[in-house]
């Protein structure tokens, strides 16, 4: 094995289905943006604030994470890094809210995100995102 692979032992099962991680605390976000998602053939797994992000990462290879956040605020911003200190490398991720503020996206960027998804957002604006940051690796 490679040094990285060597140094790393924490890697999903291999023939575990690659899946996008929604972390949320607006199930109602959430659902549209899963629905979504399945649509377009992908595998969702949908988690709370609360859940352990590590097994998500321990049991799937993760293509990418949607953070959304009911409020963009300080309670997402923790999630995000509890993302950064999982141990896990991670994967592109999309933070999504409500009115966003100059502040509040140069925070997001700071802690990880890639990307921001102001929601409600659309089918198309989901599907572009998801395309641009996820896809499955060939």
């Amino acid at each position: 094995p490679s040094q990285a692979q060597a140094s790393s032992s924490r890697q999903p099962p291999p023939d575990a289905p690659p899946v996008i991680l929604v972390i949320t605390d607006a199930p109602e976000t959430a659902e549209a943006i899963s629905i979504n998602l399945k649509n377009e053939h992908y595998d969702v797994k949908v988690i709370g604030y609360k859940d352990d992000v590590r097994t998500v990462f321990s049991m799937h290879p993760v293509l990418g994470v949607f953070l959304l956040m009911s409020e963009v605020g300080e309670k997402g911003f923790s999630v995000a890094i509890k993302l950064q200190s999982s141990g896990y490398k991670l994967p592109p991720v999309i933070a999504g809210g409500p009115e966003w503020t100059r502040s509040a996206v140069l925070k997001a960027v700071k802690y990880g995100a890639r990307d921001i998804l102001v929601t409600p957002a659309t089918d198309d604006e989901i599907r572009n995102k998801a395309s641009q940051y996820m896809s499955i690796p060939a």
